[in-house]
Order: structure tokens, then C-alpha cells, then sequence
């Protein structure tokens, strides 16, 4: 079960996410020079659905939460506010097994409690959820390489817990080993940071 502060670690996730750019230090500072604003924040009533029933570490009300005291320092008018995007199969596929990429698609049909060994419930569109917190991250990760941008910033996401080919510790979908890879494949970065 996840310490209370899980929630936490999981926001700071994408924090993290910032950090994977360090690995291409020479790139990224022409880019970073040229960027239009300083972060991106992906959070919108489709990614609140990658969410957990009442009561458990890893809710749906915490994107809410999140909105609502970012908006109390006022932090909300220092951000450009983005929708997220499904991950297409092939993108998820850059980290995850396709027999997990299957499982995940087909547990709810199947009649799946959880993806793992007790602690990640399925949940109505727990592939759709989990595909478009993969999404985000990717389009974060694109418009930060584009120079768009110089950080992105999920609040609903960091699913650090999840393996190649399985779910864990209430992470479907490991979107940053996807940001990773994608880094890898796409990117050319060859050296990542992640902390």
C-alpha cells in the first residue's frame, strides 16, 4: 500500500520529467533560449479519469486539488495550459511488452480486478486514461524539444512503479520510461539523467 505522500511523489514525477532534458545539455540550451514560455501544464477533465475509487492514495479528486492550490499562489498565470492527447499503441509500446500494452487493453472486458498483484485496479477506460497520461507526457516532451517550451509540468502522472511488461504500485502505464525511449528513438539522446 502507498505511503500518504505517494500522491506527492507522483507529482513530483513530472517534475522529474524536466530533469530527463539535462542529458542533452548543448541542444537543449539553444533550444531553451529560444522558448516561447516558460512551462506547459497538462491538466484537463481527461486526464482527472486516471484515477482510483474514493478514499485510495492515488484519487481522481487529486488533479483538482492540485488546480486548486496552484491557483491559490498564483501559479496558474505563470503556465500555458495544454490538453492532453492519447499515446498511440506504437508510441506506448516504445517501453511497455505488447502483451501488457494487450492486458491493459482488454482487462475490463476480461473481468480483471487489477492489472498486477493486488495494489493497480482496473478502472472504467483504464486504457483510454492511461494512454492519454502517456500522451501528455509525449507532447510535453515534443514541444520542450521543439523549444515551445522549457518545462511540462502533469500533475497526473510520474507512473514510475509500472515495468516493461507489467502494472504496479497503481502505475498502468510507466509514462516516463516512454519519455525515455522516445528520447533514445526518436531524439537521438543517448545519455538520461533520471532522478
Amino acid at each position: 500500500m502507498a505511503k500518504p505522500c505517494e500522491s506527492r511523489r507522483a507529482v513530483l514525477g513530472k517534475f522529474m520529467a524536466a530533469a530527463l532534458l539535462s542529458a542533452a545539455p548543448a541542444m537543449l540550451m539553444a533550444r531553451e533560449q529560444n522558448a516561447k514560455t516558460g512551462a506547459a501544464l497538462y491538466a484537463d477533465e481527461l486526464l482527472s479519469r486516471y484515477g482510483f475509487p474514493a478514499g485510495h492514495p492515488l484519487g481522481a479528486d487529486r488533479q483538482g486539488a492540485f488546480l486548486r492550490e496552484a491557483a491559490a499562489q498564483g501559479l496558474l498565470d505563470r503556465v500555458s495550459r495544454r490538453a492532453a492527447r492519447p499515446a498511440s499503441r506504437q508510441e506506448i509500446e516504445r517501453f511497455h511488452t505488447a502483451r501488457h500494452v494487450d492486458k491493459v487493453m482488454t482487462a475490463e472486458q476480461g473481468g480483471l480486478e487489477f492489472l498486477d498483484n493486488g495494489d493497480t485496479p482496473v478502472f472504467p477506460g483504464v486504457y483510454e486514461a492511461s494512454a492519454l497520461v502517456v500522451g501528455a507526457a509525449l507532447d510535453g516532451l515534443s514541444r520542450m524539444m521543439k523549444g515551445e517550451f522549457r518545462r511540462s509540468l502533469q500533475p497526473v502522472g510520474g507512473l514510475h512503479h509500472a515495468g516493461r511488461d507489467h502494472s504496479a504500485g497503481f502505475c498502468v502505464f510507466n509514462d516516463l520510461g516512454v519519455v525515455i525511449e522516445t528520447l533514445r528513438a526518436t531524439h537521438g539522446v543517448r545519455r538520461v539523467a533520471y532522478v
